[in-house]
């Protein structure tokens, strides 16, 4: 389903990876488990969070994580960049 219209033939989920790592909200003893989507389109990432949470996705309710986050930061914070710091090439 293309964000509601199933008769769509546009693409909107680049891949969607498994990755482990600590939820920063309230207290947890080990790593959990996570699905990374990418986007072809970074401005879709609000309407994609709205259709996971609504259970619209294979009938099942999902709790979005650091989907707050800007584009731009959450690149940094992916690739380890930070302001004032070499980027080798």
């Amino acid at each position: 389903v293309a964000l509601g219209n199933p008769s769509s033939t546009a693409q909107h989920v680049f891949k969607v990876s498994l990755v482990s790592g600590m939820p920063f909200y309230g207290y947890h003893e080990k790593e959990r488990h996570f699905m990374k989507i990418y986007l072809y389109n970074p401005a879709m990432v609000k309407r994609i969070c709205e259709l996971l949470q609504s259970g619209a996705i294979m009938n099942k309710f999902y709790q979005p994580h650091e989907a707050h986050i800007p584009y731009l930061l959450q690149l940094f914070i992916d690739y380890n960049l930070y302001g004032m710091n070499l980027i080798n090439l």
